[in-house]
C-alpha cells in the first residue's frame, strides 16, 4: 500500500509517501518533498497552480490512500481570521484534488491525533519537534 501524507498550508506544503508493506507492516519513506504555492497573484490562480501540482505528484506516485493533515481549529490567540480562512481555502481544495485523484473521501487527522500517534514518545511532543520524531 502506498500513502500520500500532506501537511498543508498557504506558504509550504509537505508532502511525504510511504510504501506499507502488507505482510510485515514495516513502513518505508519513499519520498519527502515539499511545494510551495505562489503568494502573489489572485487567490484562484494561487489555488488554481497548487491543485495542478498536488495533482501531478498524486499522478507521479499513483497512492492508495492519501492522508491529509486537518484545518487547524485550535488555533493560538495570535491567529488571525484571514490567515484561518486562506487556510481552510486551501486544505478543502487540496483534499477535492485528492478525492478526485482517489474517487473517495482523503482521511483527514487533526494535529492532536497526529502528535498521539506518534507512540514513541512519552509526552505529547511540541509542534517544532514533530519533523524529526516523524
Amino acid at each position: 500500500m502506498r500513502v500520500l501524507g500532506l501537511d498543508v498550508s498557504s506558504t509550504t506544503i509537505g508532502i511525504a509517501v510511504l510504501d506499507v508493506d502488507p505482510i510485515t507492516k514495516k513502513v518505508t519513506l519513499t519520498h519527502l518533498d515539499h511545494f510551495n504555492p505562489p503568494k502573489e497573484g489572485h487567490i484562484l490562480d494561487r489555488l488554481s497552480q497548487t491543485r495542478a501540482h498536488l495533482t501531478q505528484v498524486f499522478q507521479t506516485w499513483q497512492p492508495s490512500e492519501i492522508a491529509i493533515e486537518d484545518i487547524l481549529l485550535g488555533a493560538g490567540k495570535t491567529t488571525t481570521i484571514k490567515t484561518l480562512s486562506i487556510l481552510s481555502i486551501f486544505n478543502r481544495v487540496i483534499g477535492l484534488a485528492a478525492l478526485d485523484h482517489l474517487k473517495k473521501v482523503p482521511h483527514l487527522f487533526n494535529v492532536m491525533k497526529i502528535r498521539h500517534g506518534l507512540k514513541s514518545c512519552k509526552e505529547l511532543p511540541k509542534k517544532e519537534e514533530i519533523p524529526e520524531l516523524v
